[in-house]
């Protein structure tokens, strides 16, 4: 099942919040995009439904940016929300299976605790996808260059190979 990427940050965040460890904004956008690639990689279905854009300093989520966008460097102290037809607020949040769970908790334990410029450094490989959709772009002027999930998952698939299976 493909989630909303805003709710699987709001579930970051709270296992982030149970280890009292700050999540930065680029934190969780790194998070997000090396936990989406693994999910096509291994199970060939997005872990979310958005799309992932190429931006002058890496891949994003654009709707994450948005609803996290206001911490900047900082720690997010609040889940991204949504508003009714009354304008309330409520997080996002997402009905997980067992198995994405299990997957989520993975990907946190894998992440958490690679800095997050180490994550953006990783995330700009030469021959991954954000190099190979933003190559000849003006990215200054061109913001938002969808980076296709068979680039993303094709690229995933040569990092589980090389690695044996393992993520």
């Amino acid at each position: 099942m493909t989630h909303d990427a805003r709710a699987l940050a709001n579930h970051f965040l709270q296992l982030a919040k149970l280890e009292a460890r700050p999540l930065t904004h680029l934190h969780m956008q790194k998070i997000l995009y090396f936990g989406h690639g693994y999910h096509l990689a291994y199970y060939d279905d997005p872990l979310f439904t958005q799309t992932v854009q190429a931006w002058k300093h890496g891949p994003v989520i654009p709707e994450v940016y948005r609803a996290f966008r206001g911490f900047g460097k900082f720690p997010i102290t609040t889940p991204a929300d949504t508003h009714d037809e009354r304008f309330e607020c409520t997080p996002y949040q997402a009905e997980l299976s067992p198995i994405t769970a299990r997957y989520l908790a993975s990907v946190w334990d894998s992440y958490k605790v690679i800095s997050p410029y180490k994550l953006s450094d990783m995330s700009h490989a030469p021959d991954g996808p954000w190099a190979q959709v933003s190559a000849g772009q003006d990215l200054d002027t061109n913001r938002g260059v969808p980076i296709p999930k068979t680039i993303i998952r094709e690229y995933f698939v040569r990092l589980v190979q090389k690695r044996g299976g393992g993520g």
